[in-house]
């Protein structure tokens, strides 16, 4: 059993905090969705780090800062991946060392946001998305 500040509070606080934890797990997994029906978004990499500070997982930062690089990129805001992009670099490379693949990832974003893959996908999985389910609505009106 964990003897840590956190663990050893008020039951409250300690609930608060599970709550939290709970919660960075759905968001990295809802982050890490990359595919068509992924629900990823700017603001759920932006919560995910504030849960991060909040819960004092100072050292797995560069974690959320990467997801915030790719979000931001995924909807063609290219500033604030970049942002994110050095952050993550700055904290990743101290811990993980520089020849990971996040870091040549990043690297790639960072020297041509807009030829990365990340570069607007969140954006073209929901237009391919509305696309479907358009054509899905057509046939079902038209009885195919």
């Amino acid at each position: 059993m964990c003897t840590c500040r956190r663990c050893t509070a008020e039951d409250h606080v300690v609930q608060e905090s599970d709550d939290r934890v709970e919660q960075i797990v759905a968001l990295i997994a809802e982050l890490d969705d990359y595919t068509e029906t992924g629900k990823g978004t700017p603001d759920k990499a932006e919560l995910l780090i504030t849960l991060q500070e909040l819960e004092g997982q100072v050292i797995r930062m560069y974690e959320a800062y990467y997801r915030a690089a790719v979000e931001w990129n995924g909807v063609g805001e290219t500033t604030k991946a970049l942002r994110y992009a050095r952050l993550c670099l700055s904290r990743g490379i101290v811990l993980r060392g520089p020849g990971r693949a996040f870091a040549e990832n990043l690297r790639a974003m960072m020297k041509e946001p807009e030829k990365h893959w990340t570069f607007r996908f969140r954006l073209k999985n929901a237009e391919k998305q509305k696309g479907r389910e358009s054509a899905s609505a057509s046939a079902s009106a038209t009885g195919a």
